[in-house]
């Protein structure tokens, strides 16, 4: 992630990361501050939402598929933000913004305990209605 972002990151602990973060991406108006927002709220998210699928419902998918997501979505935010200056070409080439069309995410790969598949919701008495 961080070569596509052109960002060079510190090997840190959680909370001095998170204090170099704040630090450093301080400036609103600067492309550069905006995608390493963007890249730490995203990796947060997916990383968080992985271990709860790992945890909880056994499903994994690998490393590549959640960095695919978290790169599609990153050039989905930068490519409908409205700014008060563009974002610099370097960036518009490192992201891919100039091209037509965002290529789609490839299928995720999803392992699953059979005892975890659920029923169809039509076939579930519970949620259908009396």
């Amino acid at each position: 992630m961080s070569q596509t972002a052109g960002l060079l990151w510190p090997i840190l602990n959680w909370k001095d990361f998170i204090d170099w973060a704040s630090s450093h991406f301080n400036k609103k108006h600067d492309g550069e501050h905006l995608i390493g927002r963007l890249l730490i709220s995203n990796v947060v998210y997916h990383i968080w939402f992985e271990r709860n699928n790992r945890t909880f419902n056994r499903l994994f998918k690998p490393a590549s598929s959640l960095v695919a997501e978290i790169t599609k979505l990153i050039r989905l935010h930068l490519s409908t933000l409205k700014l008060k200056a563009p974002l610099s070409q370097g960036i518009r080439l490192r992201w891919g913004l100039d091209q037509p069309n965002i290529p789609p995410l490839p299928e995720p790969v999803v392992a699953a305990s059979p005892s975890l598949i659920q029923p169809n919701a039509a076939a579930d008495p519970v949620s259908s209605p009396p």
